[in-house]
């Protein structure tokens, strides 16, 4: 049924298994609708993963700015904090982040090899001291939750506080990646 359809996360053509495995969405919109609902349905689809990346940045930006006024705040012994003040750094950040891609796009490869040593070196300057340093606690430490926002639960401040760390890993834009990776990427728009 589906012998023409050619697609590879290497080049090559793939056994019925990994495709069917790969993109059995993209088949279920090719081959249970018609041309006219198969095209809106892969238009919205790539609307909403744009969008989404869009909403991941701007969430990145948001996050870096507000850990910029927590350390602004921890550090500054006279700062008085405003929401406004959050959202100025969010939008510096987001100003530095277009300057620096634009400015600087012909030497990314070798800025991004001087972060990832900086990463490595940053990663071991800090575990190694808090490990030797760091005083040892009971173990019981990481099964204990406290609630020190004011928040109705226990359970409920929990759940908060890992919205930044998740939001990480969610990944939003792994459909993108998937489909830059297939070797007819264009035949999908129906």
């Amino acid at each position: 049924m589906y012998s023409n359809v050619r697609y590879s996360t290497t080049g090559s053509v793939n056994s019925h298994h990994q495709k069917s495995r790969s993109f059995s969405a993209i088949l279920l919109v090719r081959g249970a609708t018609n041309k006219h609902f198969r095209t809106r349905c892969l238009q919205l689809t790539g609307w909403l993963c744009a969008i989404g990346w869009q909403v991941y940045l701007a969430g990145v930006c948001f996050m870096i700015g507000s850990i910029l006024q927590g350390l602004i705040a921890l550090n500054g012994e006279n700062y008085e904090w405003h929401n406004w003040h959050g959202t100025l750094l969010t939008i510096a950040v987001i100003a530095f982040s277009i300057v620096f891609n634009t400015a600087l796009a012909s030497r990314l490869p070798l800025i991004e090899g001087m972060v990832l040593i900086l990463h490595i070196a940053g990663f071991f300057g800090i575990i190694i001291p808090l490990w030797v340093m760091a005083p040892r606690a009971h173990p019981r430490i990481l099964i204990e939750f406290t609630n020190n926002g004011g928040w109705s639960s226990t359970g409920l401040s929990a759940m908060i506080g890992l919205t930044a760390p998740l939001s990480v890993l969610i990944g939003y834009d792994c459909s993108v990646h998937m489909c830059r990776s297939t070797h007819q990427s264009n035949w999908a728009r129906g």
